[in-house]
């Protein structure tokens, strides 16, 4: 309240046309998030169920270690959906594949150096980062280090779709990943454990980056 009234914000007759309009655009966005944060803690929920808690305990220093790779894919996402929206407004068709293709190559310059120096020392990370204890987490780290470059250009993706007016794309792209996570992680972790486990969520971040791609390739 203080803040709004520091800042002369006055209370005017609702826009109930625009205030749906903005909402129906935020559910799917709203909903592929959740979706992201539900799809980290699939091979989680494998593990605990077929392998116990031990390697639970593993996993979890492999695998938020590896999604702070994600971080930088992350914000030039945030950067990109607002100004890919404001190409589209202008139709500046030209520019909007200039931006998006920029944006992929700069995410992609910083996504492969950190996954192949996460890759050359991911033991002396995760002992540092963990102790001794963790070390048999290293091996997953390194496959699922692989899938956060994929996981990357998605992030990339789904911010360019969002901002070309197109939020349910991406929202259904990533339920079909986590749907191809679960029936992965059923299959390998009961045999392959820790490893398993890692190979099925970095085929799912695959299959995301690459369709993400390919459906930007035929909208753009």
């Amino acid at each position: 309240y203080l803040l709004a009234r520091g800042l002369g914000v006055r209370l005017k007759a609702p826009n109930w046309d625009e205030f749906r309009r903005v909402l129906v655009f935020s559910i799917p966005i709203s909903a592929t998030a959740l979706a992201a944060f539900l799809l980290a803690y699939v091979d989680l929920f494998f593990l605990g169920l077929y392998r116990g808690m031990e390697e639970v305990g593993i996993y979890s220093a492999a695998s938020p270690t590896s999604r702070i790779l994600l971080a930088f894919s992350t914000a030039l996402s945030a950067v990109l959906l607002p100004r890919l929206s404001e190409l589209r407004a202008r139709g500046s068709q030209g520019e909007i594949r200039a931006e998006y293709i920029y944006s992929l190559k700069v995410s992609v310059l910083v996504l492969v150096p950190a996954t192949l120096a996460s890759i050359l020392f991911s033991r002396e990370i995760i002992t540092l980062l963990f102790g001794p204890a963790y070390g048999p987490a290293a091996g997953p780290f390194e496959i699922l280090a692989v899938g956060t470059v994929f996981m990357g250009i998605f992030t990339i993706n789904s911010g360019a779709l969002q901002g070309l007016g197109m939020p349910g794309l991406p929202m259904r792209l990533l339920l079909s990943t986590a749907l191809l996570d679960v029936i992965l992680n059923a299959l390998l972790v009961p045999g392959y454990g820790l490893e398993g486990a890692a190979a099925a969520s970095t085929m799912s971040y695959v299959y995301a980056g690459g369709a993400t791609t390919w459906l930007l390739r035929r909208v753009n």
